[in-house]
């Protein structure tokens, strides 16, 4: 009789466990889940509003998980005054954003790394797939952030608008500017390497660093990171993240208004969901060169759109060895390599075209191959920079233009001030930046070459 029954419970947990398999089995998980991390909360609030109008004409399938997180200015539209989260759902109203509400989170910190990681937990928890991607929508320079004020009483200490993608607007100048700044010259500060621009609370901007930890902090190794932000395809930035996405999508260049043509690339994603992430990253920047060429530049705008796909983990990190490298190959050759450099800088493709400034970044490849350091660095660069740079996109602005800048001001700074965050980490001053590229030997050079060409200037 004992034997009996032991035999039916055995048959009844087996059973039990093929129901239960066969069901997960039918379940089938998504091949992508893309989290969009929207910040629209300043001066871009109108076109984060059109940019997730641009996902819902598509939505979410079975396959393909899109996932935001937005916020906007307490006083842009009522009902989207909380940072809130949803799966983006197709709908065709133009006017509003149907995609029910899955959270709401009351008016969270964008810019506070906390609430990156938060997202991230939240949405790999919620919509597993087989790869991720995340994508940051701000404001976003890779290193010289800029505060602007008005030198006037009137708007002294009113709300500031970052250099960083000044999402170009007007036809005249291409640059979306308040009109108290327009005509007049602003007072500039250092914050460096920043993303993200959360006005409702006046918080500092999140620093390549800080967002290196959230990601790390998340636990999330991403198949495909993007910036819909301006300047962020430099080599900083890249070297900061690149033990934390396979594949990293920026732009050398401030991003025009309307940022990626969303639609056209979760449509492409749905005709074929298997697409691996280099395949989604070179169909998205093929699909922002069409978009650019075909729609933007005709409206008589300037042709200076850029964006690149780029891999990071080994591939970049062999490549910024190489850059360590020539550093210290022109760092023991000064004074003697002075004016090549000083020649080679003023020759390089350079980004940033923007009022009141000069140029901060320079074309990493056109650079290399300026300076024209020893032959086996030649051979070590050429070949790490293939691998590395899987496609790029450049308008007729910047004919000289590979697909990864590096920080190089003409002069110590772009204002004529030596820049000291730009640096190795001092603990005990405080002075410097944790940033991992400073760990190389790139902001040594430049200090020790601007010490020669601009005595009296850095201390």
């Amino acid at each position: 009789m004992l034997i009996g029954t032991a035999v039916r419970f055995s048959w009844i947990f087996i059973l039990v466990f093929l129901l239960s398999f066969l069901s997960c089995a039918g379940e089938k998980q998504a091949d992508w889940t893309l989290l969009f991390y929207f910040d629209g909360d300043n001066s871009l609030a109108e076109d984060a509003f059109k940019d997730l109008q641009e996902l819902e004409r598509v939505g979410s399938n079975p396959q393909i998980r899109l996932v935001a997180q937005a916020d906007f200015p307490q006083n842009y539209k009522p009902d989207l005054a909380a940072t809130r989260r949803f799966e983006i759902i197709q709908d065709d109203d133009p006017e509003t954003l149907t995609s029910p509400l899955l959270e709401s989170l009351g008016e969270a910190d964008m810019a506070d790394p906390r609430t990156l990681t938060d997202f991230i937990i939240w949405g790999k928890k919620n919509f597993p797939a087989l790869s991720y991607a995340l994508i940051l929508w701000d404001h976003g320079e890779a290193w010289y952030q800029e505060s602007i004020t008005s030198q006037t009483t009137e708007v002294q200490g009113s709300r500031f608008l970052p250099a960083p993608r000044l999402r170009q607007a007007g036809k005249a100048q291409g640059w979306k500017t308040p009109s108290h700044l327009a005509t007049q010259p602003p007072v500039f500060s250092p914050q460096p390497e920043a993303i993200f621009l959360d006005e409702d609370n006046h918080s500092d901007l999140m620093k390549n660093f800080q967002l290196r930890e959230a990601l790390e902090a998340a636990g999330v190794h991403f198949d495909l990171l993007v910036f819909d932000a301006c300047i962020m395809a430099t080599v900083e930035v890249a070297y900061e993240l690149k033990d934390q996405a396979d594949i990293m999508v920026a732009s050398q260049e401030l991003v025009q208004n309307n940022g990626l043509p969303y639609d056209v690339i979760v449509a492409g994603i749905n005709e074929n969901p298997e697409k691996t992430a280099e395949e989604l990253a070179a169909g998205i920047v093929d699909d922002y060169r069409d978009y650019c060429e075909e729609i933007y530049y005709p409206q008589g705008l300037r042709p200076d759109q850029t964006l690149s796909a780029i891999r990071l983990g080994i591939d970049l990190s062999t490549l910024a060895s190489v850059v360590d490298q020539t550093a210290l190959h022109f760092l023991n050759n000064l004074p003697a390599e002075a004016e090549n450099i000083f020649s080679a800088r003023n020759e390089v493709e350079e980004f940033e075209f923007a009022p009141f400034r000069a140029h901060f970044y320079v074309d990493l490849y056109d650079l290399f191959s300026r300076l024209n350091p020893p032959a086996n660095l030649i051979a070590g660069f050429s070949e790490g920079f293939s691998r590395t740079i899987i496609r790029e996109y450049h308008g007729p602005v910047h004919p000289q233009t590979h697909g990864l800048s590096i920080v190089f001001p003409k002069t110590p700074d772009a204002n004529s001030n030596y820049d000291p965050t730009y640096s190795d980490y001092d603990p005990a001053s405080g002075t410097g930046s944790p940033s991992l590229f400073m760990q190389l030997s790139w902001d040594n050079l430049l200090s020790e070459y601007y010490r020669l060409k601009y005595p009296g200037i850095i201390p």
